[in-house]
This record gives C-alpha cells, structure tokens and sequence, in this order.
C-alpha cells in the first residue's frame, strides 16, 4: 500500500519521460505505463497486487479494455481526488482510452502524445470536456 501523496511524488518524478507505445520504462511510456511506472515507483507494482497482469500488444485505439479493468479493480467516484485516475473519452470516440493522475487543484500528470511524454497541466477547457471518469486505484490509501 501507498499513499496518494507518494504516488503523486512519483508522478512527477517521471516528468519528461518521453512518450513510446506500450513503454513501460523510464527510456519511454504510454498512459497506461506511465500509470503502471508510477505506481512501481512509489513502491506499489498494482500487478503483483492485483495478481493480473496488464494485456500486452494493445492499439492506440478506443477499447472497452480500458473501463473494464478499471471497473474490475478500481472504485468509480464522482469527483477528484489527489491521486486517482482520471479517465478520458475524446470526441467522437465510444469508450475511454486515456489514462491520466489527478494531482492537486485540478491538475492531471500523463503520458500525452501529442505533446511527446509526460506532463502535468491544468484540466482547463479541452481536457474537462474529455473527463469520462474517476477512480480510486487498489492499493493506494486517499486522505
């Protein structure tokens, strides 16, 4: 177990990384090994917890994987809380397929391709739009 402090400490620690397809490693991640590398280095491998390994050789498309995972092992709630997971659905797309962690005063840290790595900004506009859901992450202890 962690804290939610200690994940938002290792969050950051990870700005920079640049952004990679399926990276789980300090040399490159995607959302969901951003989320995944953060956890681990906070000193809490959500895999070994979970006792499930994440699905390999994913697309960068929509998929009902991503809510289902997180339905299976998360807790849904209905507003942010420093550090959980924020979910996005970008427009026109059925299912969520972004993964992001809420940090403190609307702020949100992931692996964005766009902007080439890990990054923390405001949820301003754009990104609030997008918001699907949030969620409390198993083995991580919120005030």
């Amino acid at each position: 177990m962690i804290t939610a402090d200690q994940l938002i400490t290792a969050a950051r620690s990870l700005k920079g990384v640049p952004w990679h397809h399926q990276g789980r490693t300090k040399n490159g991640v995607d959302c969901a090994g951003f989320v995944d590398l953060a956890t681990k280095t906070a000193g809490h491998d959500m895999e070994e917890y979970l006792g499930q390994r994440a699905p390999k050789n994913y697309s960068r498309s929509a998929s009902p994987v991503l809510l289902e995972l997180t339905a299976r092992y998360g807790e849904r709630i209905s507003k942010p809380c420093p550090g959980c997971l924020v979910l996005f659905k970008f427009d026109g797309e059925i299912h969520p397929r972004h993964y992001g962690i809420v940090t403190y005063d609307g702020y949100v840290i992931h692996a964005n391709s766009m902007h080439g790595g890990v990054m923390e900004h405001g949820l301003r506009a754009q990104w609030a739009r997008w918001v699907h859901s949030y969620w409390k992450i198993p083995g991580v202890l919120y005030p």
